[in-house]
Formats: structure tokens, C-alpha cells, sequence
């Protein structure tokens, strides 16, 4: 804030406060004047005079500079290196549980795009995606704008490709990048939800992420910026399908939901309120006990007539979502035409 540098100023007030105050000498007449004016507690005191007006000025001092908060940049140190930031972002389907108001998706979206703009103008962003695959978005980009808003076009997608994908590709990078920019200084960033499934699991081709991962911070400064929320378990559901192979409208059938339970804590009791939907409006609701990792529950239900439905089961209780429905397509006829063959 170079415009609090004007609160310097401030330092002058106790200067005026001493000159205006200044204790004023007396003339005497007397005939040992002489030994008044070499009195040495006279000359104690103007010195601690002078060392109070310092400390006086430079506390109005240090507060102006408090408040302008200037930074010693490599420009002002004369070593000055181009800053390049490479963005790893987790964007596989973990990343849609719940972080306190929002979820931890969201949360590393507005972290990434906050950090390319307070980077100096001239540096660089590089992004890469970890979602069904591992991907390489943007290589060295100078638009620091473009960046930032390319953060805010990020979806979150439907698979989980292993982390060790990423740390390869992101390790390649940064070779590359250090053999043909010495003079760059790299970082590297990685938002993540850092769940275990992602990132011990080994990539594709064998790839370990914990040798990439190593490799890469020999190079350069590694930030590990975790997202996630607190909660350490997971409801989701497996199976959604009628008990009966035909379905006919007017006749009342099952609809039989499994659903499974993953990290719940000990001692937990792990009730799931499990809601049947049918077209959007709900149907019935039930509560399953899932402390032994997995139940399944039945809905009766009787279509009124002939068409298509859309059935849905919802399971509330943890804080990732994305995986909390099921939905099967019912067609449903209003008879059936029925050949029968006699021998």
C-alpha cells in the first residue's frame, strides 16, 4: 500500500511536540554561572531528551510501515527470476464431497484461480487434470487472466484415473521446463482431496506416484494444498432393479436398492435414510443400517398406467453426493400379448 507511505509524515509530530515544549535556559546572574553551566545533570538530562525524540519518531514510523507493508521483491535484490506455476488440479469424482459451505471441487477451483492472480505480471501458468485421465490444459501460458478464468470452466468428471498418471506427466514437465528454462523460477502446486484410492494407487503402465512425486520436488518446490472435507466415510448406492422381470401397470411390484458404506468410524452406528422417487416425487423413505458395510432395502410401488418412469433411489447421511443416486428407466405396457402353444 504505497500510499500509507504518507503516514511517515507522522514522524515529525514529536518533533514539532519538542520544539514548542523545549525547556527554555534561564540566565542567572550570579558570580559561579560557570559551575551552573558545566553542571553534568544538566548534560544527563539533554541526552535523555535526545534518545526519547528518536524512540518518539520512530514509533510512528514503524506503524506507517506496518500499514504499507512493503515487499522485498528479487527485482529490488537484482536477482530476478520469471516465476512459472505449475497447477496440478484433482478433478476426479472424490472432489465433489462436501467442504464446509461448498465442495472440496469447488474450494480448489477458487484456490487455483486466486494464486495465478496474485502472480507478477510476466509469469507463467502451466494447469494439469487428473480426472478419467491425466491431461495437460495449458503449457506455459503468460495470460495471467486467461488462466484465472479458465480455472472457472472446470468440470468435475464421472471416473478416478490413478494420481501416479498425473505425477508422471508432471514429472516429464518439469525436466523438460528445467533443461530449457534455466532461468525461470518453478512451482508447482497440487489441489487435491488426497484420497487414498487416487494417489497410492500405481498408474497405468506401473508408474509409482510416491518415485514421481520425489523426483519432482528435487527440482523445484512442491505445495501440497489439501481441500477436503473432514468426514471420513461414504454412502453409496450399488444396485437399483425390479424383483420382477415384467413390469405391468396396475400390478404392484419391488424395487430393490443396495447400498454400501465405506470409512465409517468406529462405533458409528451408520444409519442411511434411503429415499424412493418415481418421475421426481417421492414415493417412500426408510432408514437402513449400513454398520456392517452394505444392506439392501425394498420399495413396493404400482405404476398407475402405461409409460415410461423414471425411478430413483437417494441415500442422505455422508457428505459426497455425486455417487447418492441411482436411476433405473421403467417401461411399463399396459399388457402383454401372450402366445400359448398346446402339444
Amino acid at each position: 500500500n504505497p500510499w500509507m507511505l504518507l503516514a511517515l509524515l507522522g514522524v515529525a509530530i514529536p518533533v514539532i511536540i519538542e520544539i514548542i515544549f523545549r525547556r527554555r535556559r534561564r540566565e542567572v546572574d550570579l558570580p559561579t554561572i560557570r559551575f551552573l553551566l558545566k553542571n553534568p545533570e544538566e548534560q544527563k538530562i539533554k541526552r535523555q531528551d535526545r534518545l526519547l525524540l528518536i524512540l518518539r519518531c520512530c514509533v510512528p514510523a514503524l506503524v506507517a510501515l506496518a500499514v504499507a507493508r512493503p515487499q522485498l521483491t528479487p527485482d529490488l535484490l537484482g536477482g530476478a527470476r520469471k516465476r512459472h506455476a505449475a497447477i496440478l488440479i484433482d478433478s476426479t469424482l472424490s472432489m465433489g464431497q462436501q467442504a464446509c459451505v461448498s465442495t472440496a471441487f469447488l474450494l480448489a477451483k477458487k484456490e487455483a484461480a486466486n494464486l495465478v492472480r496474485s502472480l507478477p505480471p510476466g509469469s507463467l501458468v502451466s494447469v494439469i487434470t487428473l480426472g478419467r485421465d491425466a491431461r495437460m490444459e495449458l503449457a506455459r501460458s503468460a495470460d495471467l487472466y486467461a488462466a484465472g478464468e479458465f480455472f472457472e470452466g472446470l468440470k468435475i468428471t464421472h471416473g478416478a484415473a490413478p494420481f501416479a498418471d498425473a505425477l508422471k506427466l508432471l514429472d516429464e514437465f518439469t525436466k523438460a521446463d528445467e533443461n530449457a528454462n534455466a532461468g525461470e523460477s518453478l512451482e508447482v502446486y497440487c489441489f487435491s482431496d488426497f484420497q487414498k484410492s487416487t494417489w497410492l494407487r500405481k498408474g497405468v503402465q506401473g508408474d509409482d506416484p510416491a518415485k514421481h512425486l520425489r523426483e519432482v520436488s528435487q527440482r523445484t518446490d512442491v505445495y501440497l494444498v489439501d481441500v477436503g472435507g473432514t468426514r471420513q466415510f461414504n454412502y453409496f448406492v450399488t444396485e437399483l432393479a425390479p424383483a420382477e422381470p415384467q413390469l405391468v401397470a396396475g400390478m404392484t411390484t419391488s424395487f430393490r436398492a443396495s447400498v454400501e458404506a465405506r470409512g465409517l468410524p468406529s462405533g458409528s452406528e451408520g444409519i442411511a435414510r434411503i429415499t424412493f422417487l418415481v418421475n421426481g416425487e417421492k414415493k417412500d423413505a426408510k432408514d437402513l443400517e449400513l454398520k456392517a458395510g452394505a444392506a439392501t432395502v425394498s420399495f413396493p410401488y404400482r405404476f398407475p398406467e402405461a409409460g415410461e418412469y423414471l425411478v430413483e433411489v437417494a441415500v442422505e447421511g455422508d457428505a459426497l453426493r455425486l455417487d447418492n443416486h441411482r436411476y433405473y428407466l421403467a417401461g411399463v405396457p399396459g399388457s402383454y400379448k401372450v402366445l400359448i402353444l398346446e402339444a
